[in-house]
C-alpha cells in the first residue's frame, strides 16, 4: 500500500510541477518536481524530474544547475535502455550550452 501512494503522491507532484510550468511558476515547479523526487525510488522518474527541471532550470537563467540536472537525467534514460529519452535530454543540454556559448562542447555533446 505504501508504494501505491508513494506512487500517487509522486504523479501529484510531477503533475503539479507541470501546471505551474503552464502558469509561469517556475520556482514552484522546481520545488514540486525536488518533492516528487524524494517521492519515488523509481531512478527513471527521479530522471523524468531532472529532465524537466533541467529546462526549468535553464529558463531561469541557472544553466550550470540545468546542465547537471540535464547530464543526470540522460546518463539515467540511458543505463535505462530508452534511447529517446536519453536523446531529448542531451538535445536539452546541447542547447544549454550554446546558451553559454560554448557551441563546440555542444557539438560534442550531440555526437
Amino acid at each position: 500500500m505504501r508504494d501505491a501512494a508513494m506512487s500517487t503522491d509522486f504523479a501529484q507532484q510531477f503533475d503539479l510541477a507541470v501546471m505551474s510550468i503552464q502558469a509561469g511558476d517556475f520556482e514552484q515547479s522546481l520545488t514540486n518536481l525536488d518533492r516528487a523526487t524524494v517521492l519515488t525510488a523509481a531512478a527513471v522518474d527521479k530522471a523524468r524530474c531532472d529532465d524537466l527541471a533541467g529546462a526549468v532550470l535553464r529558463r531561469l537563467g541557472r544553466p550550470d544547475e540545468a546542465i547537471t540536472r540535464l547530464s543526470r537525467a540522460a546518463e539515467v534514460f540511458s543505463s535505462a535502455g530508452d534511447a529517446r529519452l536519453a536523446a531529448a535530454s542531451i538535445e536539452t543540454r546541447a542547447s544549454v550550452l550554446v546558451d553559454l556559448g560554448r557551441a563546440d562542447d555542444a557539438v560534442i555533446d550531440l555526437r
